[in-house]
């Protein structure tokens, strides 16, 4: 828990306190959400609303990190202080290895790069469903944003969300069927790594500090002082799940530095199967059902339903909650609203054909 007077985590019994009501709020507020997005969803087709408001979300998102970027580049400080107005501590002018962290609207780097990936995935994957413009230019951005975050919650989480990518491309090769958007990943790669290898055979030091950079966040990042302190907070997690025979602890009661530890540790075994339930049928998507959608309805769900699995790949590296998000529970919403809709609309296809031996007969 947070000690109010030395203003660090400490141990302490297991006793209420304010989290169990505002952590326990936020999951609530979710399943509220995705309740009155469904029905909003049912009622009528608003997947178009559904686009522009993530679009508009991720335009804001890279907007705020580029001033934040432009404004500690160019030593003007902080442009985005006047709005973190939040009582928790806040860590905006960090530095990582001689690296200025961007941290866009956040009190950190780690709470931005987590929306970056969610963003960048639905970006990513609307762009590569629609080949829009737009959503093109918005991952690069936020690629861009991601990788100067300097978090390891970013780099880890990039290095997670590319296995998917590679594997896609890897068939597309085998297929025989390389999309021109696929040629163009591979050839941007091509040229990173040549003007890499060039750089460090014309002037190795010039990369000395992007080494530091990879060192501190990412190879030795488990033997710095966070990384004991996080390791700290998973193994006491895991340890009060076991010493409540796998009951938990309830929301807010524990410190973790990983959701599925979270999750565990304060839900206990039946809420984490309830978790993974839910989990399963937002990672399931469309499923069957996509052949009944149209291509734009089935670009938005899939975009959506990558956007919320890549902030929990995020939240799996730095969460501390056992609560999946707001983003989560949109992405139920969306993938339950589309799945019965298109099962409405094959049931209502069914019954307005007239099954075969039974004619109709017009009587004059």
């Amino acid at each position: 828990m947070q000690s109010k007077n030395r203003g660090t985590v400490v141990e302490d019994s297991l006793a209420p306190v304010s989290a169990n009501i505002s952590q326990t709020g936020y999951f609530i507020l979710g399943g509220l959400a995705a309740i009155a997005l469904c029905a909003l969803l049912l009622h009528s087709n608003r997947i178009d609303q559904i686009r522009r408001g993530f679009f508009l979300w991720c335009g804001l998102h890279a907007g705020m990190g580029l001033i934040d970027f432009i404004g500690k580049t160019a030593g003007a400080g902080d442009f985005l202080a006047p709005i973190r107005t939040a009582n928790y501590a806040i860590i905006s002018n960090a530095v990582e290895a001689g690296f200025v962290r961007i941290t866009g609207p956040f009190s950190e780097a780690s709470s931005f790069a987590s929306v970056s990936l969610a963003c960048l995935a639905f970006c990513y994957s609307y762009w590569r469903k629609t080949k829009s413009p737009l959503a093109k230019w918005l991952a690069g951005i936020l690629l861009f944003l991601s990788i100067l975050s300097t978090s390891s919650t970013a780099y880890v989480g990039l290095t997670l969300l590319c296995i998917p990518v590679a594997l896609s491309m890897l068939q597309s090769v085998i297929r025989g069927k390389v999309a021109r958007e696929e040629i163009l990943i591979i050839a941007l790669m091509v040229v990173g790594g040549t003007a890499v290898l060039g750089i460090s055979l014309y002037k190795a030091e010039a990369l000395d500090p992007f080494v530091r950079l990879i060192n501190s966040t990412i190879i030795n990042k488990a033997d710095s002082g966070s990384g004991h302190e996080r390791t700290y907070w998973n193994v006491k997690s895991l340890q009060s799940f076991l010493d409540t025979s796998g009951l938990g602890v309830g929301f807010g009661s524990s410190r973790a530095s990983s959701w599925p530890i979270a999750v565990l540790s304060q839900l206990g075994l039946f809420g984490s199967l309830m978790i993974v339930a839910l989990l399963y049928v937002v990672t399931r998507g469309l499923g069957a059902v996509r052949e009944r959608v149209d291509a734009e309805t089935d670009a938005i769900v899939t975009s959506v339903r990558n956007a919320a699995l890549a902030s929990i790949i995020a939240m799996s590296v730095s969460g501390g909650s056992a609560d999946p998000g707001i983003l989560f529970f949109i992405a139920l919403a969306v993938v339950c609203a589309t799945r019965a809709r298109a099962r409405r609309g094959v049931a209502a296809l069914e019954r307005s054909v007239p099954a075969p031996g039974h004619a109709t007969v017009n009587v004059l």
